[in-house]
């Protein structure tokens, strides 16, 4: 829970004054071979846990993007393989809404969304 909190509390600093330097290299979703020891589930729990630890406790209100960057970063310091997926839909002429999530092994591990992600398209990689 701590965990979560300061890096939820680092990254929010990082994208409310623009300094994206210190956050890109969580983008780079390469396929490196990473082992770990747990399975699929408590991995899931693991997010989730933390997921809700920041939206609980952390004063700053959190987004999507903050929770997908802590999931990720949590997920890495642990040696386990994740990608951090961004999307976007257009509701209405230049009205755009953004999601952010992260997925390990194909399976949605943070920031699913109830009304679901088909709604959106993700970004290209380049």
């Amino acid at each position: 829970v701590v965990e979560s909190l300061v890096f939820s509390f680092w990254f929010e600093i990082c994208l409310r004054f623009n300094l994206y330097r210190f956050i890109k290299d969580l983008h780079v979703n390469a396929d490196i071979s990473l082992q770990s020891n747990l399975d699929n589930q408590e991995i899931i729990i693991l997010v989730r846990k933390s997921a809700r630890a920041i939206r609980n406790y952390a004063p700053w209100k959190p987004k999507c993007y903050n929770a997908a960057l802590v999931a990720k970063k949590l997920l890495l310091r642990r040696s386990i393989e994740s990608s951090i997926h961004i999307g976007f839909s257009k509701k209405e002429m230049s009205n755009f809404k953004g999601h952010a999530w992260v997925t390990h092994c194909g399976k949605i591990v943070a920031g699913d969304l109830k009304s679901g992600l088909t709604k959106f398209t993700e970004l290209e990689k380049s």
